[in-house]
């Protein structure tokens, strides 16, 4: 009983060290210690251990590491470890990717995202707005820039077209504001090809729609 209940404490522990490892940004020993994890006789419990902690507002382990603007392999692992955290959403209806796209991490952990979770890119969140709408709102230079949030107004152009393209078919819609994803990237004053490409997949999207809703409607009369 002794050794059992040793081996569940360096589990624990282990699970611990990362979160903290994460906290202060020290990816290095993040690494080491998810290697630690992986290769250990207790990697089961350790990885139960992440997969059940919460943090604020009900968010799990990836919300928080997404938070942290975090390497994209350890994301990566930590999905393969856990593969449902990233189609969880938190209280506010933000998958890990909105919580990646809103604190500026990396293109390669938004890919990342987008390649294993296509509802976190289609779905918005209890504001109305997808993460493309929230890259777009971001995605301004630093003269307009008042969110201290973003570093690289770049890393956000990347991310416009990333999200774009994973999901065209979302890009007419509003948030509570009546704003859609087209409306903020106009705002941003930038990305005068991008506006281009966005109204011209908004009114491809509409008219899509409109031939569904007469070839339903011819249906119906017949």
């Amino acid at each position: 009983m002794y050794t059992m209940d040793l081996a569940r404490r360096k589990a624990s522990n282990r699970a611990h060290s990362i979160i903290e490892a994460a906290k202060a940004h020290k990816w290095s020993r993040a690494h080491r210690i998810w290697k630690d994890i992986s290769t250990s006789a207790h990697a089961i419990e350790s990885i139960a251990e992440l997969r059940a902690m919460k943090f604020s507002s009900s968010q799990n382990v990836l919300h928080f590491l997404c938070s942290r603007s975090p390497p994209a392999d350890l994301v990566l692992n930590l999905i393969e470890a856990c593969p449902d955290l990233v189609a969880e959403s938190d209280v506010h209806g933000q998958y890990p990717l909105h919580i990646a796209v809103r604190t500026g991490a990396s293109q390669y952990v938004v890919e990342t995202l987008v390649d294993q979770c296509i509802d976190g890119v289609i779905s918005p969140d209890a504001t109305g707005r997808t993460p493309l709408m929230t890259a777009c709102l971001l995605a301004r230079t630093t003269e307009f820039c008042t969110c201290p949030l973003v570093a690289e107004t770049p890393l956000y152009q990347q991310i416009v077209r990333i999200l774009f393209v994973a999901a065209p078919e979302i890009i007419n819609h509003k948030d509570r504001n009546g704003m859609t994803a087209v409306d903020y990237l106009i705002d941003a004053r930038i990305m005068p090809d991008m506006v281009q490409n966005l109204r011209r997949a908004s009114l491809n999207e509409q008219n899509r729609r409109l031939s569904v809703d007469l070839a339903l409607g011819s249906k119906s009369e017949a």
